[in-house]
């Protein structure tokens, strides 16, 4: 509903129903069109789309510090191997 419209009708009821009665019946209807009111389902539909994000994330963030971290103790095992073995 348009804002000229939301107005024609606030007088429209205001002269039918007097001031008080339209300024309660107006603030009862949504400040936007209905089509624009977000549902239940919107909401849960757009969280699962976040948390399908956010576990993509945190999937990627773990492969990389394994692959760090394999990166790094394979060389480690390796000195320390050959500094047993040297020692021997």
């Amino acid at each position: 509903m348009s804002e000229r419209r939301r107005h024609d009708l606030y007088q429209r009821l205001e002269r039918v129903l007097g001031r008080e009665e339209a300024s309660t019946l107006m603030e009862h209807l949504p400040p936007v069109a209905w089509t624009d009111v977000v549902t239940r389902r919107d909401v849960d539909e757009a969280l699962a789309a976040q948390d399908a994000r956010i576990e993509a994330r945190i999937a990627d963030a773990t492969r990389v510090i394994i692959m760090w971290m394999v990166g790094v103790m394979v060389p480690l095992f390796a000195a320390l191997f050959a500094a047993v073995v040297s020692v021997r």
